[in-house]
């Protein structure tokens, strides 16, 4: 009678956790999807030179570190060093392919891939490439 007790015991609780599991990825699928949606706004106001909104895609306390070693702090600094690369006139276009987006905890995502900058401005520059995380 305790076999049988304990068997039913641990079968609802494999089945009670199977769902948390799903309702688990569900969410986490749901918070990749949102992630996307950021990444396809980053990559719109990118192309469209458009600093601020660029800017507001980013943390207050947000930081990126150029390719060139420059490190832009927060997001008024980003945003007033994203407007003077657009004044220049670099025209530089941005795609994102495969980029991969690991929820690693309910308030931590790490987003990577290879960021493909193109340049329409130099009819025979080949499409820049880099890594991101």
């Amino acid at each position: 009678m305790n076999w049988r007790l304990y068997t039913l015991a641990m079968v609802a609780i494999q089945a009670a956790l199977g769902g948390a599991r799903l309702l688990a990825d569900d969410e986490a699928e749901a918070e990749k999807a949102a992630i996307r949606k950021s990444v396809d706004a980053y990559v719109a106001a990118f192309n469209q030179g458009d600093a601020k909104a660029l800017s507001e895609l980013w943390t207050d306390r947000g930081e990126m570190i150029t390719a060139a070693g420059e490190r832009w702090q927060g997001r008024q600094q980003l945003q007033s060093q994203f407007a003077k690369y657009f004044a220049a006139g670099k025209k530089a276009k941005l795609e994102l392919e495969d980029t991969q987006i690991e929820i690693q905890s309910p308030h931590v995502a790490v987003e990577t891939g290879p960021p493909k900058w193109s340049f329409p401005t130099r009819s025979r520059a080949r499409p820049s490439t880099a890594s991101f995380t």
